[in-house]
């Protein structure tokens, strides 16, 4: 175990020749036995294979082989999973791949780093939007090969140009330095020691919450995670070793005044980026100022950071040193900082490039999201083509099954002729049987206005639901008294809950299709309708089981059943399987207006902006069908940062639209990221008091916190949490709370937030809705340490621990009085005032070894187990 290092005693610091050796050979030495391990797994499992077959074959004889073919599949499926684990696969880049026109002096810079270095220059340069830099090197002799090297535009933003030479200068000591075929070895072995060990680790997880055994499974990852440990510590040191040597290199080039200043004035410049959003920087692009001056003048107000800072925690699993240690391993020389123009100088026309840049990142963006479409629909036919099939398609299976062997016994005699209409003929009659015996829609169900939907997801839950339901039910038996047949009232009953769904009307569609489905319980039609219904009630659970059913039944193919699914995830926030159900329900209606705005709104809470802004554009031509349309096509538009067109469409309201809450809040959005706090005011003032509802104010106070005008924003978060309560008014005052350093009153705000004794306001997040970000923010405001175990904290029959009772919590904390500890307090929080639970409800226990932190980490909860 590591303990903190003090102000004398690096925790890295720079090895000798013959030591620097020895890390090399250790590391080559472990890679080559994760590999040998894989190879000798690989092995023994086929081994196993080949003798589970011979079992099964065996077993088959007597009828017996169901008894174990599924343990067989599964150490298949292992056995292709470490297989394909083992290939990797390089990921998007979002880079711009500069011309010597496009930075001429950043060109020489770099090629005069590396005359004096003795080196090839790169073959390419890159820019990134950020505040790195990097170098790639292919090849397999020290010092020549492909090399290319990259930098960040906030990076040459934030740093003057004697500090981008260094940092240009260190990247190319990389270049000289580094054997680049033992490298290159070395990093592709831990890429793929890491990514066995998450899969394998997955795999065995979800065996182990099912409670199952996965065989084979658990030796594997037994070894490979200590082998893939073993591999990221020796890797870390190695890196680490490289990095000293590059920063010397750099020093000897540049002088270490000017490495100093560069590593110090990195260190703060990370989280100050953090804060500028890219929609902030895509609507600077637009803006006549550019987005290079606006960038400097934001971090301009960064100063260096101090080198008798805080010690860190040592960690042994990272590449990189701490600025402590890099700082003190510097060679002393006499050099200076001079005065010089900011890094963006290097560039030939800042705001020119970083368009293209933004441009290239864009592009990128769309073949990811084109990319992330193909995914979702393999990921579609997966789960139909093992879960849907009906008993009317049983005759086309038997056809088709039928005519094959009858086609082999042909082939077999030499009947040709035969052999060629069973394959050529009946095996097409049976997939047209199969095709024939698909689920069909018999009532289309239907798609309701944009804003009656968006509306409807925004009404529940809904006051005094009790006696409504009993009211709705008296109303709907007295409908279907008449009819004589319980089939005909089933079939009224769920005309009436399909009715229901057109004008958004959940609750009587709930109790309509319940009680349809005590006449009818096969109905298909009732099902998809209950379906939607226990969505809108956010019953996830029901969802997910309706979900299944409707796959074995319908497949959910046809058009109408698509959407049920689609809008059923919808309303339950599952926006990736919506996102694919969606584009399914939209086949033979392409162009339908009102799921084109729901598939951008769906897309744009998966980040997926380029499509979102593409889909509402295909909505909004030649003008929105809606002024929610209209609405919907701004907020993307303004998330995005294209402010041009985003004001165009805001002066398309008109006078009319002066006092519309939502056309003044995005007018307020608007004014905001270009920075016009007055105009914002203005707009601001155009609200009564009765149009600044909490959820309005919260809203509000999220758009002043995201421009950085953090009094403004906890002024809006105040003034909505004295109009009731909301959990995540308390979590945004803990953020600020915690940035002024002030812990404690932090705490208190993620206390608060917790409590589910409290009834939450209109439209306001549920303490459970924000119990996942509340338990990460409670852990930021813990400081790492390595001397933590992982636990798994249970709650025993016979005492109601609220959300938590059927679960388990993953727990980082150094001795098992400390995870009750954490137990209780956040128990406390929940149900403020209630007796502390005893500590025989609660069962804590070591948790997996494939759970157990590998470097230092913040002690709490992590997060719900199970």
């Amino acid at each position: 175990m590591h303990t903190s290092p003090t102000s004398h005693e690096p925790a890295a610091r720079p090895l000798s020749g013959a030591a620097r050796l020895v890390l090399i050979a250790t590391t080559a030495a472990t890679i080559a036995l994760f590999y040998l391990f894989i190879c000798l797994s690989l092995l023994a499992l086929l081994v196993w294979l080949g003798l589970f077959l011979l079992v099964v074959a065996g077993l088959a004889r007597f009828g017996a082989a169901g008894l174990i073919i599924k343990f067989f599949e599964r150490d298949v499926r292992l056995f292709g999973l470490v297989v394909r684990s083992l290939w990797l696969s390089e990921g998007a880049t979002y880079r711009l791949p500069l011309q010597r026109a496009d930075a001429p002096r950043l060109f020489a810079m770099v090629e005069g780093l590396a005359g004096r270095l003795a080196i090839p220059p790169p073959d390419e340069l890159c820019l990134e939007m950020n505040c790195g830099a990097w170098v790639q090197l292919h090849g397999l002799k020290t010092g020549l090969g492909t090399t290319r090297i990259g930098v960040g535009y906030d990076l040459l933003a934030g740093l003057s140009e004697q500090e981008v030479e260094a940092v240009m200068a260190h990247e190319l000591t990389h270049a000289k330095l580094i054997s680049r075929a033992l490298r290159n070895w070395l990093f592709a072995g831990l890429g793929r020691a890491a990514t066995v060990s998450n899969q394998l680790s997955a795999v065995v997880d979800a065996h182990r919450r099912a409670g199952e055994g996965s065989g084979p499974g658990d030796l594997m990852l037994l070894g490979a995670d200590a082998l893939t440990r073993l591999c990221a510590r020796q890797m870390g040191a190695y890196s680490r070793q490289n990095e000293f040597e590059a920063d010397r290199g750099a020093a000897e080039l540049c002088g270490s005044a000017a490495m100093r200043a560069s590593l110090q004035r990195l260190e703060v410049l990370h989280p100050k980026l953090a804060r500028l959003p890219w929609n902030e920087r895509v609507a600077k692009i637009e803006s006549p100022d550019g987005l290079s001056r606006w960038l400097q003048q934001e971090l301009a107000a960064a100063g260096p950071a101090a080198e008798d800072g805080p010690a860190e925690v040592f960690d042994r699993y990272s590449t990189h040193p701490s600025l402590r240690d890099r700082l003190a391993a510097l060679p002393a020389d006499n050099s200076k900082l001079s005065e010089s123009q900011s890094g963006l100088s290097l560039l030939a026309e800042p705001d020119n490039i970083v368009l293209k840049l933004v441009a290239a990142i864009q592009q990128t963006a769309l073949k990811e999201e084109a990319k992330d479409l193909r995914e979702l629909r393999k990921w579609l036919r997966k789960i139909r083509d093992t879960r849907s099939y009906r008993a009317a398609q049983l005759p086309g299976m038997l056809v088709i099954g039928g005519s094959i062997v009858c086609g082999a016994i042909a082939l077999a005699m030499g009947m040709w002729v035969a052999a060629a209409a069973c394959f050529l003929g009946l095996v097409p009659l049976g997939i047209w049987f199969w095709i024939l015996g698909r689920y069909r829609d018999k009532r289309p169900l239907p798609v309701p206005d944009y804003e009656a939907f968006m509306k409807g997801r925004q009404d529940y839950p809904l006051p005094d639901l009790e006696n409504r339901e009993k009211k709705i039910e008296e109303e709907l038996r007295q409908l279907i008294a008449g009819e004589p047949k319980k089939r005909r009232q089933a079939a009224r009953l769920v005309d009436e809950g399909v009715a229901a769904l057109g004008r958004v009307d959940y609750l009587r569609a709930h109790v309509a299709s319940r009680l349809a489905q005590k006449l009818d319980p096969k109905s298909v039609e009732c099902a998809l309708v209950t379906l939607v219904a226990a969505g809108a009630f956010d019953q996830r659970d029901v969802v997910g089981g309706l979900m299944a059913a409707a796959l074995k039944q319908t497949g959910l193919r046809s058009p109408s059943s698509a959407w049920a699914g689609a809008w059923a995830l919808l309303l339950c926030g599952d926006w990736r399987a919506a996102e694919a159900f969606l584009h399914e329900a939209m086949k033979p209606r392409p162009d339908d207006p009102q799921l084109l705005a729901l598939l951008a709104f769906c897309q744009s809470r998966r980040g997926k902006w380029q499509s979102a802004l593409a889909n509402i554009r295909r909505c909004c031509q030649p003008r929105p069908p809606t002024a929610q349309h209209h609405k919907l096509f701004v907020s993307l538009l303004l998330d995005h940062g294209a402010l041009r067109e985003a004001g165009r469409l805001l002066e398309q309201f008109g006078p009319a639209a002066a006092y519309d809450p939502d056309v003044v809040h995005l007018r307020i959005h608007f004014h905001l990221l270009r920075r016009e706090f007055a105009h914002a005011e203005q707009q601001l003032a155009m609200l009564a008091e009765s149009d600044l509802p909490g959820h309005r104010l919260l809203a509000i106070g999220y758009l002043y916190e995201n421009a950085r005008t953090d009094t403004k924003a906890v002024e809006f978060f105040q003034r909505a949490l004295a109009q009731g309560h909301y959990p995540d008014a308390l979590l945004a005052l803990a953020r600020h709370a915690a940035e002024a350093r002030d812990k404690a009153r932090a705490r208190e705000y993620i206390h608060a937030a917790l409590d589910t004794m409290k009834k939450a306001a209109d439209k306001a997040a549920s303490a459970y809705d924000v119990f996942h970000p509340a338990l990460n923010q409670l852990l930021r405001l813990e400081e790492p340490v390595d001397s933590c175990r992982a636990w798994l904290a249970r709650f025993l029959p016979g005492k109601d621990a609220g959300l938590l009772t059927k679960h388990a919590l993953l727990v980082f904390a150094p001795t098992e009085q400390a995870v009750h500890a954490y137990v209780q307090t956040l128990l406390q929080a929940m149900k403020p005032g209630e007796p502390p639970l005893s500590g025989a409800y609660v069962q804590v226990q070591p948790a997996p070894r494939d759970l157990q932190p590998v470097r230092p980490v913040r002690p709490g909860i992590q997060y719900v187990y199970q």
